[in-house]
């Protein structure tokens, strides 16, 4: 008896602290918006910058929203549960009403590049309904489906008369080919709280099913549903048709709240960067968070963009940019994993990672670090602690650079580390070393024996470094003829050949142009 109390009690402990974690990323998110946007909105009056005031205050706006939906969400379950709700029915084309209702939704689907349609085998259909609990079960579920949709997928929802339980009835389905729930998952996805994806998991607080059941069952309506992994999900609305209340005139009168946003407002995919800034990855999927991101770094960085952690590691691959934001609590891949699989790739170990969270633990941070993160900062966030982290990251790479740029690391002595950044320049410089004759060793060759191509080496070798690959591989020639001038006899012109240069005066001169000395100079 003890055992199961104990276990009942974990059990309730282990759900207090997961609706305490995605209740706070969801209250977080919108607030670093909303906070950092603020502080943006007092600046851009003050130096009278109008357009992108109004920006500022769209996204204000919108994140209030969310956050005050939410609270309402919760507050709306808690009234039902407690049986506190009632019905506000009219008589009314309820076809016409969803109908109206998807439309003003296409758009929010559209930027998500998903397809939203409608289709109904009646025109209208006339029955009892309470429009706002209506409009709060379908985009409840819509908004579920776009979510858990990939690109270029599709939502369908289908709406027709039936007999059921020999009762005419409304059927609304709402179908999607998105990456579906499973079997074990099907029979608690109405449970307060309950995430039903373990792949997004972080995503959302589990009220927003619970809330859609209870509505229903105010309604004297039924919900159940299909789904198949990555084949998709449908959830089958059935509401009883009546027809007692007044019939009203039309739906004109119905005002639907858009989840949409301005053109102007969407984070600014770049191509690969060639300014001299560095090259900035956000891996978020929040885009209002991402805009702001841009915003606030636009001066300073070149940013990339991905929209969960799978997308990131891909671009973090393709581009090795010079620093990485990834936000933690992610679809696909959070950043924890995100984090640890760069970090152990030789492709992308040397870049510094930031993880921007709601997790806001002691335990949370260690986990971050533990995986590898070189900085963890909390939302909200202020402008200025966001600047001075990647600043600072990057002033680390700076001293990085000049250690391997100073002295061959083949030829220190202290005691080896398992530092992957000090393995691979080792690798860099025996590579180099073993073909110093050998005057047209290209970057090529050295990318293909590192097994990395020609773009990937010239990137990695530059953020290490501070040097281009081709003025890299002359450096570490230039070393080794420093460390000869020293050690041997040779003359000048036989260390010049032996280093790999085609004429002892270009290596005289670029002797001199590395360390301020000829070579002659050096030796005395």
């Amino acid at each position: 008896m003890a055992l199961a109390e104990s276990k009942q009690l974990k059990e309730i402990n282990d759900l207090k602290n997961s609706l305490y974690t995605n209740i706070t990323h969801e209250f977080r998110t919108p607030l670093t918006v909303i906070q950092g946007m603020t502080e943006l909105l007092r600046v851009h009056l003050k130096n009278k910058k109008f357009t992108e005031s109004e920006n500022s205050i769209d996204l204000i706006q919108r994140n209030g929203k969310k956050m005050l939906q939410l609270v309402n969400d919760m507050l709306n379950l808690s009234s039902l549960k407690a049986g506190k709700a009632t019905l506000d029915l009219k008589q009314d084309n309820i076809v016409l009403f969803v109908r109206y209702l998807i439309e003003a939704h296409e758009s929010f689907a559209n930027q998500q590049e998903i397809g939203l349609q409608f289709y109904a085998e009646e025109q209208g259909i006339l029955m009892d309904f309470d429009s706002k609990k209506v409009e709060r079960v379908i985009i409840n579920l819509i908004s579920n489906a776009v979510k858990f949709t990939p690109k270029y997928g599709k939502v369908l929802v289908l709406a027709k008369k039936i007999n059921k339980d020999k009762l005419p009835h409304l059927q609304i389905l709402i179908k999607d080919n998105g990456i579906g729930i499973s079997k074990q998952q099907l029979p608690y996805i109405f449970d307060r709280f309950h995430q039903a994806n373990p792949i997004h998991k972080n995503q959302g607080t589990g009220i927003g099913l619970a809330l859609v059941k209870e509505l229903m069952a105010i309604m004297d309506a039924s919900i159940s549903v299909e789904s198949k992994p990555d084949k998709g999900t449908s959830f089958f609305l059935y509401f009883p048709i009546h027809n007692k209340t007044p019939l009203v005139s039309s739906n004109d009168h119905y005002e639907f709240k858009t989840q949409s946003r301005p053109n102007n407002m969407q984070p600014k995919e770049a191509t690969i960067p060639n300014s001299e800034h560095p090259i900035l990855l956000i891996i978020e999927d929040n885009i209002d968070v991402t805009y702001y991101l841009q915003f606030c770094l636009q001066d300073q960085y070149q940013t990339l963009i991905a929209r969960n952690g799978k997308i990131g590691i891909q671009k973090a691959f393709e581009t090795l940019p010079d620093i990485i934001i990834s936000d933690v609590m992610m679809p696909e891949m959070d950043g924890f994993e995100v984090c640890k699989i760069l970090k152990e790739d030789l492709r992308t170990s040397h870049i510094p990672i930031i993880l921007l969270t709601a997790k806001a633990t002691s335990e949370d941070k260690l986990t971050g670090l533990s995986h590898g993160a070189d900085a963890y900062l909390i939302k909200p966030f202020e402008k200025a602690e966001l600047i001075i982290r990647l600043n600072k990251l990057l002033k680390i790479r700076k001293t990085l650079q000049e250690k391997y740029s100073s002295v061959l690391v083949t030829n220190q002595t202290q005691i080896k580390t398992l530092d992957k950044e000090d393995t691979f320049i080792e690798e860099v410089e025996r590579l180099i070393l073993s073909n110093l004759e050998n005057e047209g060793f290209s970057i090529s060759e050295l990318a293909r024996n590192l097994h990395l191509s020609r773009s990937q080496c010239h990137r990695k070798i530059k953020a290490l470094t501070g040097m281009s690959t081709a003025i890299y591989i002359r450096h570490v020639r230039l070393q080794k003829a420093k460390e000869l001038l020293h050690s041997t006899q040779l003359s000048i012109s036989e260390i010049a050949y032996q280093v790999g240069f085609k004429t002892p005066v270009y290596f005289s001169q670029s002797f001199k142009e590395t360390f301020g000395k000829s070579p002659s100079a050096t030796r005395k």
